[in-house]
């Protein structure tokens, strides 16, 4: 499918699609370990929570899309996906906090030892195909392996195109999920996958708040779809020190979001979903976000 305003995009350039965040901590090291211990040793005492607010979100988006297409097969293009914690979660009967129990060990967890493990967990959907992008290489191999994920695409594409093989294997993706990257990506990203697709996608994405998303909606608008965001952030993870919290505060304040006073412990994500104009007038957003426990919002 061709969208000649996005194409336009790609030709002027790779600019982002958020800013980056103000004081923002860097945990870029954790990313592509042979093994998720480090992630989540690092980021279960910061309280890390947007995959556990997203599961029951993208469980409904999954089964709201099978309604509205008319069709069991479903799939879901994990972007920035990593690990594919994403896609354990929507795999297995299991909540973040089981994995962060399970990697809690001081041990590695090869991606043979996590399958088995978790094998009496795992819900059998073969009408649900788990596709991870990221580049972080080794990251993905073990969510490949692990069988968090379908399928791996390991690119880089707020620089490189897609190859014809690699545009083949998102071509059917009827939902996007970016839970953790727009810190990582933007438009020539949404741009490049936004071109590959047969259909015009769901696309679900929680920016962290205080981030400029002006040049995602604008992309995304550009292709066909509405994007509307929900009303209460959600808590992200705890700050990482106070040089974080000052800065992220000060960033949060200038935005003017109108969500309200920013937290003071944690950095909070904001819910957004953008869907074909048609579909979006089907089905409220409030409908389907319905049970995201949207209250637990830090203060």
């Amino acid at each position: 499918m061709t969208y000649p305003a996005i194409d336009q995009t790609l030709r002027r350039g790779q600019d982002p699609a958020t800013k980056p965040l103000q004081g923002k901590a860097s945990f870029n090291d954790i990313y592509d370990a042979p093994d998720p211990g480090p992630y989540f040793s690092t980021l279960r005492p910061l309280d890390y929570r947007i995959p556990h607010f997203a599961q029951p979100v993208i469980r409904r988006l999954v089964a709201e899309l099978r309604r509205v297409l008319g069709r069991e097969k479903i799939a879901v293009l994990d972007l920035c996906s990593g690990y594919g914690v994403n896609g354990a979660l929507l795999r297995h009967d299991a909540d973040l906090d089981d994995l962060y129990r399970f990697y809690a060990d001081d041990v590695s967890r090869s991606p043979e030892v996590a399958r088995a493990a978790l094998d009496p967990l795992r819900r059998e959907d073969h009408a649900l195909r788990i596709i991870g992008q990221d580049v972080a290489g080794r990251a993905l191999a073990y969510a490949k392996e692990a069988g968090f994920v379908d399928a791996a695409l390991q690119a880089n594409l707020e620089t490189d195109d897609l190859t014809p093989a690699q545009a083949e294997q998102i071509r059917e993706a009827d939902l996007v999920t970016i839970t953790g990257g727009l810190s990582y990506i933007g438009k020539a990203t949404l741009a490049r996958i936004l071109g590959a697709l047969r259909r015009r996608p769901w696309i679900l994405y929680f920016p962290l708040r205080g981030t400029d998303t002006r040049m995602v909606n604008t992309t995304l608008a550009q292709a066909g779809l509405r994007p509307e965001r929900w009303h209460r952030p959600l808590p992200q993870r705890r700050f990482a020190d106070d040089g974080e919290r000052r800065g992220v505060r000060a960033t949060v304040g200038r935005s003017g979001d109108g969500l309200g006073a920013a937290s003071s412990t944690h950095q909070e994500a904001v819910l957004h979903l953008a869907r074909p104009i048609g579909e979006a007038r089907a089905a409220p957003i409030s409908a389907l976000v319905a049970g995201m426990h949207a209250g637990a919002a830090a203060s």
